[in-house]
């Protein structure tokens, strides 16, 4: 589903009940509450659920919002890992289910202990702690007036991808402190606040422990053969940011479709019926 698609209008709604005909357009907006624009903008390349189907969309958005986590504030994602379309949750959202107790205390500055030196392609050596540790504060007792700690440690040997050259590294090799550290502080987030993140995963955390939506979707919820995608294709870069945001505040120049665009639009729907 790209943004140019999803943004034009669709033809008339189709008679009968929902589940016995395709989703169209509008279906969307009612099912999950968000805006065309909006939904675009989470399908579209480099989006949250990018290249994600209709009802992939429709199952991402409502388990976002069953957590209460925001896709428009990229608090968590939709990727395709070992063929499964899988629920990822950034450490953006684990601070705000944190934060809506309001119960949160703060958090300490990490603290990184030892030097391992990781050899990467054409014989060079990345520097990366051995581990970190963060603690989160969290306001308990009768009248919540007492600031406890809890402490959470990620060991690089067990958060690390395995392969530092793989593509999917690439963010590792890049801010291996930062990348360890988001690890130890959603652990940290997970002791202070077990009830409500005990089965949260992190995107960071790895391929073995996402939380896998599709078992609890829809039979008739399509299962895509995409390859997976890597970590620099989900989130952007500071660089990517900054040229998104300095594009979307320059007035763009108005483009009228095509004559036939919505022609085309209703044959390109008309051929994806099977999957809808």
């Amino acid at each position: 589903m790209s943004s140019s698609s999803i943004t034009k209008r669709s033809p008339a709604p189709q008679p009968g009940p929902l589940g016995t005909r395709p989703l169209e357009l509008q279906d969307l907006v009612e099912l999950t509450g968000f805006s065309l624009p909006e939904l675009a903008e989470m399908a579209r390349p480099g989006g949250v659920a990018a290249n994600v189907d209709t009802a992939g969309l429709v199952t991402f958005c409502l388990a976002a919002k069953a957590r209460g986590l925001d896709p428009r504030k990229r608090q968590c994602y939709y990727i395709q890992r070992g063929g499964r379309w899988t629920f990822q949750t950034g450490i953006d959202g684990f601070s705000a289910i944190a934060a809506r107790t309001g119960r949160d205390g703060g958090i300490s500055a990490p603290i990184f202990r030892g030097h391992l030196a990781i050899d990467l392609a054409n014989h060079q050596a990345l520097d990366v702690p051995v581990e970190v540790e963060v603690v989160v504060y969290k306001l308990v007792g009768p009248q919540f007036q007492v600031r406890a700690a809890f402490t959470g440690v990620a060991h690089w040997a067990e958060y690390a991808p395995a392969d530092m050259t793989a593509p999917g590294a690439t963010m590792w090799r890049k801010m291996p402190r930062r990348m360890l550290q988001k690890c130890a502080t959603a652990q940290a987030l997970r002791y202070a606040f077990p009830e409500e993140l005990a089965d949260v995963e992190l995107a960071e955390d790895g391929p073995q422990q996402t939380l896998e939506v599709n078992e609890r979707a829809p039979a008739s919820a399509p299962q895509l053969e995409r390859p997976g995608r890597t970590y620099d294709e989900v989130f952007e870069s500071d660089a990517e940011i900054a040229a998104r945001m300095a594009h979307a505040a320059t007035p763009a120049a108005s483009e009228e479709p095509p004559a036939d665009a919505d022609q085309r639009e209703i044959e390109r729907q008309r051929k994806q019926e099977g999957l809808l």
